[in-house]
């Protein structure tokens, strides 16, 4: 039962950490009503509803990262694809935010601004609430061995093995014991 706090607390930091994981964003573009085919240089960033920029792609406003586009239709990971990771807190801190989209087909025109931004949806804010809320409502002791899912008793309840030991366990156990090693009249029959 011991062994609970800590695979409660690994299992909520594992959550926690994989929020901050790249969040996938798919997009459409075209130039004068016809669908954009081939590579591009895009821009990303994540705003507040006022327009503050709380994440970008990369250090400036101008770094841009090249993103094939086929029929007029894209999809990067936002936070990954070698852009800047995304803070862990920041759809917990942030109830709106919207993705700014600026492209660069190569034809000298410079980025253009793919307007309207769009909000963030349900996806990665669901799982990080719902993390959250947990995270910040279990108090000790909350959680009962009756609560536990037969999966979770079974792993906590089985035998431990010697092929289950690290190598350095496995060496202590191992380990000649000599009789200066062992305190007088320890060993009875």
């Amino acid at each position: 039962m011991k062994k609970l706090p800590v695979l409660l607390a690994y299992l909520f930091t594992g959550v926690l950490l994989w929020s901050a994981q790249p969040v996938p964003y798919s997009g459409k573009v075209a130039i004068n009503g016809i669908n954009f085919d081939g590579e591009a240089h895009f821009t990303f960033a994540l705003q507040d509803k006022e327009g503050k920029t709380l994440w970008r792609n990369g250090k400036s406003k101008e770094d841009t990262i090249r993103v094939p586009v086929t029929i007029g239709r894209y999809t990067v990971l936002l936070g990954g694809q070698g852009m800047n990771v995304l803070p862990p807190q920041l759809f917990l801190d942030h109830d709106e935010l919207y993705v700014k989209v600026r492209f660069d087909s190569g034809d000298g025109k410079g980025l253009r601004h793919l307007a309207p931004d769009q909000l963030i949806t349900a996806t990665p804010r669901a799982l990080v609430a719902e993390v959250a809320q947990t995270a910040n409502t279990v108090q000790a002791g909350a959680i009962t061995k009756q609560m536990l899912g037969q999966d979770v008793l079974s792993d906590l309840n089985r035998t431990v093995t010697h092929n289950d030991l690290s190598p350095s366990i496995k060496a202590d156990l191992n380990r000649t014991v000599t009789a200066s090693q062992m305190a007088q009249n320890t060993i009875t029959t």
